[in-house]
C-alpha cells in the first residue's frame, strides 16, 4: 500500500508542476484561452486551499485580460478561506477591482470593506483610488468628497477638492413626475427634464393631433377622425410620457458621468490613476 502511494505521489507531483509551468507560459505568450483551460486543469486536478486559490487568481487575470471583467469576478468568488494573507488580500483586492469594471460598485465596496476589517493594518493607494470612484458609482458624494480630500493630502495630489459642492447640491430630476407632468400636459415633462425643444415639439404635435380629431369628428370623418386622429393621439400622448421619464433618467445619468468622470480626469492629471 505505501508504495502505491508513492507511486501515485511521484506521478502525479510532476504532471501538476507541469500544468502550471505550461499555464504560465501561455499567459506570458498572450494565449489566454489556453492559459485558462491549463489553469483549470490544474485546479480540477487538486492540490492545497492556498495552491488552487493562487490558480483561481491567475486564471482570472486570463478573463481580466481579455476584458471579461464578470467571468473574472466568478472566478475569484471560487476561492475559499486561507491563512495566507497576501494571497487573501490579492484574492479580495482583485475581486474588488473587478467587480468596480463590471458596474458593480455596491460590490466593490463590500470587498473593501473586507480588506479593512480583516487586515485593518493593510493600507494601499490603489485600495483608497479604487473606493472614491466606487463612491462616485453609488452617489455616495459626501462620504467620497471626504475621501477625496484625505487621498489629496495623503499622496500631496494637486486635486480641486472643492469640486464635489455643485454635485453635492445637485438635486437629481424626478423621473416618475416628469412622466405624469407629460400625462397632464403633453410635453411638459421634456420641458422639465431640461429639453424644451423636444417638450414644445411633443406638445405641438399632440395639440394638432387634438385638433385634427375634432376636425374630423365634426365634419362627419369618423372613420378618419378615430383611426387616424385617436389612434395617433393615443400613441404620441403615452409615447411622450414614457419618452419624459427616459429623458429625465437620461439626464440625470449625465450630470452624474460628468463628474464621475472629472474626477478620474483630475486623478489622470495628478498621477494617482493610469489611463
Amino acid at each position: 500500500m505505501l508504495r502505491y502511494y508513492l507511486l501515485c505521489i511521484f506521478l502525479f507531483v510532476p504532471r501538476f508542476i507541469s500544468a502550471q509551468h505550461v499555464a504560465d507560459s501561455l499567459f506570458a505568450a498572450g494565449d489566454l484561452l489556453g492559459a485558462r483551460v491549463e489553469y483549470e486543469r490544474s485546479i480540477f486536478s487538486g492540490g492545497s486551499p492556498v495552491t488552487v486559490n493562487e490558480l483561481l487568481l491567475k486564471k482570472s487575470f486570463c478573463f481580466k485580460a481579455a476584458g471579461d471583467f464578470q467571468s473574472a469576478y466568478q472566478t475569484l468568488q471560487r476561492a475559499t478561506e486561507t491563512e495566507a494573507q497576501k494571497l487573501r488580500i490579492s484574492i479580495l483586492y482583485e475581486s474588488a477591482l473587478t467587480s468596480f469594471l463590471s458596474g458593480k460598485s455596491d460590490l466593490t465596496l463590500g470587498h473593501l470593506e473586507e480588506i479593512k476589517y480583516y487586515f485593518p493594518d493593510t493600507t494601499s493607494q490603489m485600495f483608497q483610488l479604487l473606493e472614491i470612484l466606487a463612491l462616485n458609482e453609488t452617489h455616495q458624494w459626501e462620504k467620497a468628497q471626504q475621501k477625496f480630500q484625505t487621498y489629496s493630502t495623503t499622496y500631496h495630489l494637486d486635486l480641486e477638492t472643492t469640486s464635489y459642492a455643485d454635485i453635492i447640491k445637485y438635486k437629481p430630476k424626478n423621473p416618475g413626475k416628469a412622466e405624469t407632468m407629460s400625462m397632464i400636459i403633453p410635453g411638459s415633462g421634456q420641458m422639465y427634464a431640461g429639453y424644451f425643444l423636444k417638450g414644445l415639439a411633443s406638445t405641438a404635435i399632440n395639440a394638432g393631433l387634438v385638433l385634427f380629431t375634432v376636425y374630423s369628428f365634426s365634419n362627419g370623418f369618423y372613420a378618419s377622425g378615430a383611426f387616424t386622429g385617436v389612434a395617433l393621439f393615443y400613441f404620441f400622448y403615452t409615447g411622450g410620457a414614457t419618452y419624459a421619464r427616459t429623458l429625465t433618467e437620461q439626464k440625470n445619468e449625465h450630470v452624474f458621468r460628468k463628474f464621475n468622470d472629472s474626477i478620474k480626469e483630475q486623478l489622470t492629471k495628478a498621477g494617482g490613476l493610469k489611463k
